[in-house]
């Protein structure tokens, strides 16, 4: 079929041994493009003969996330700024900017396995470490926070399979909002236990009354 690449011809052409290297390099292009604003042009697909394969898209579809915060301030620091892209709103400051994945993890894999919409929802997901329904709508290109669904059951049902589901939380803000976070479950300390009878220290404590009362 024109167009789609097999894993064999791929490894062929790249000189790789091993099929999962295919999963770290893909996922990497997936992982890393958005932040010099490029779109992915290939999606994941099964190919003629069953196996993995990859086919082009083009690259005028939805336009790539906004670049990551923290390469908006390497740049701010003596490098001029070069396009629409340093311009994106920066997450809020309450939200932790976590390091990126390396490829060919798990997360790569995911990556690698789901639609584009869905790609891209993690993607922004995993490097601001929390995303705002809003926001999600906003760099998706939806109207209604129904057309979500459509991105995220194929996203979730990839965690699960390959073990990521407790990453991916939902939560709701201080004033209402809906969103995502990404990682390990907040721990938060146990509370200072106080005891039943606070006063119990003083029980048989006699007061010696001063002379003459």
């Amino acid at each position: 079929e024109r167009g789609v690449l097999g894993i064999h011809d791929a490894m062929a052409a790249l000189g790789v041994a091993r099929g999962k290297a295919m999963g770290g390099i893909t996922g990497s292009i997936a992982r890393w493009a958005p932040e010099y604003g490029v779109t992915v042009p290939f999606e994941a697909v099964r190919g003629p003969d069953g196996r993995r394969a990859w086919r082009w898209i083009g690259q005028d579809r939805a336009p790539a996330p906004p670049v990551p915060v923290r390469r908006r301030r390497r740049r701010g620091r003596g490098a001029p700024s070069t396009g629409p892209a340093d311009s994106a709103p920066a997450p809020e400051p309450s939200e932790p900017v976590q390091a990126a994945p390396p490829p060919g993890n798990a997360l790569a894999e995911v990556l690698e396995a789901l639609p584009p919409e869905s790609a891209r929802f993690l993607q922004m997901l995993v490097t601001r470490g929390r995303l705002t329904q809003s926001d999600a709508l906003r760099h998706l290109g939806l109207a209604r926070a129904q057309g979500l669904a459509r991105v995220l059951d194929p996203l979730e049902a990839a965690l699960a399979d390959h073990g990521l589901s407790d990453r991916l939380h939902r939560t709701v803000d201080e004033r209402g909002r809906q969103g995502w976070r990404w990682g390990h479950e907040e721990s938060h300390p146990p509370a200072p236990s106080t005891p039943e009878h606070p006063d119990r220290g003083l029980a048989g404590v006699r007061v010696r009354k001063a002379p003459g009362h």
